[in-house]
């Protein structure tokens, strides 16, 4: 409130892409400070504070896109003079990926830079001709590396689709070449007909989640649900009880299992009983499923190959035991290929933005 509202740059508007105009605030500037805090096109801004030290000194330069404009005392305000604002944020930048202004930081929880602090530290200045140069030759060099990056994230894409169509083609036996016969056969059979068949075992009623995914069988081929291919079990909870104890082993969890890998970098130890071992204990082979994550993720399975000998596994994964009848590779197939397509977010129970599978709702899959 006051006569003089004046909007205002603060940390949050300082973006690697330069200022960020959409949240612009207000607050009253008096005349005088105006004078003081007020903004010129040229000025190059960086964010004094942030809880990340990584994140202390990102900068931007001010071109004078509001006018009049000041800033918060969240933001340290650089006004060049022997050298040009270009210049200057090469510099900034370099500080700020080589860890300078993390050095520089100071505090608890949020790191400040300090406008003092900041004053302080060296800064090569060239003659301005050379600034110049080496302006022009780091924007070059920027562009190519930006474009590049553009490739990559639209070669990424690709492959993210290449890999969800390869999954869906694998789990539909489009993956494997059938006789010409059962070929014709299979476009004789109305696909009704093919789906409403009974299973190798006894399980003619598919659960209702396979939308965008149902296609005709080829021979040979049935319908299962996935408690009828193989044991799923939900892990221990962690609980502070189980902490110390006599049994103590390593135990999986959500951060050691990603897609078709288990990460051994970190893996934590709790007690568990004999009995429990003879539920928990993880054989090689064994299929481990993320049963809470975020939606896009919930399922995420890796095989468990004896990477960590004797280890258990948390309530935070479910164990997929194949039964004899089915390759344990296959089915890391099928659920790759379920999170892919959607068909573990779209069974999941949703909290905030966790994603909760279940050991329910997955045995009901087909």
């Amino acid at each position: 409130m006051g006569e003089h509202l004046t909007k205002y740059i603060r940390a949050a508007n300082i973006t690697p892409a330069g200022i960020n105009l959409d949240d612009l605030l207000e607050m009253n500037f008096t005349p005088a400070e105006q004078q003081v805090f007020g903004l010129e096109v040229g000025d190059v801004l960086l964010t004094e504070a942030s809880g990340s030290a990584s994140q202390v000194g990102r900068s931007a330069i001010w071109r004078g896109e509001v006018q009049p404009c000041c800033y918060q005392n969240t933001v340290i305000r650089f006004r060049p003079h022997l050298t040009t604002p270009e210049y200057a944020l090469i510099v900034f930048r370099q500080m700020a990926v080589s860890g300078a202004f993390a050095q520089a930081a100071r505090g608890v929880g949020i790191q400040h830079l300090g406008a003092s602090r900041f004053a302080e530290l060296d800064f090569p200045l060239p003659p301005l001709k050379e600034q110049a140069r080496i302006v022009a030759i780091a924007d070059q060099r920027l562009t190519e590396i930006r474009e590049a990056e553009t490739r990559l994230q639209s070669a990424l894409r690709l492959l993210d689709e290449q890999l969800r169509e390869v999954l869906a083609a694998a789990v539909a036996g489009e993956l494997v070449a059938q006789r010409d016969e059962e070929l014709s056969e299979r476009s004789r059979t109305p696909a009704s007909a093919a789906r409403a068949e009974p299973d190798l075992f006894g399980q003619s009623e598919r659960a209702p989640n396979l939308e965008g995914f149902d296609p005709v069988l080829p021979a040979g081929w049935a319908w299962s649900r996935v408690d009828g291919a193989g044991e799923v079990t939900l892990g221990r909870q962690r609980s502070p009880k189980h902490e110390r104890g006599k049994h103590m082993r390593p135990y999986l969890r959500v951060a050691n299992v990603y897609e078709d890998r288990i990460d051994t970098s970190d893996v934590l130890r709790m007690n568990f009983e004999p009995e429990e071992v003879a539920i928990y204990e993880l054989r090689d082979g064994d299929i481990l499923l993320n049963e809470g994550q975020s939606p896009e993720l919930v399922g995420r399975p890796a095989i468990y190959r004896g990477e960590v000998p004797g280890a258990c596994f948390q309530n935070t994964l479910i164990r997929f035991r194949a039964y004899e009848h089915v390759d344990p590779n296959y089915a890391l197939l099928v659920f790759r290929h379920y999170m892919h397509s959607g068909v573990f977010k779209s069974i999941a129970r949703w909290s905030t933005n966790i994603a909760h599978l279940g050991s329910g709702p997955i045995k009901l899959l087909a």
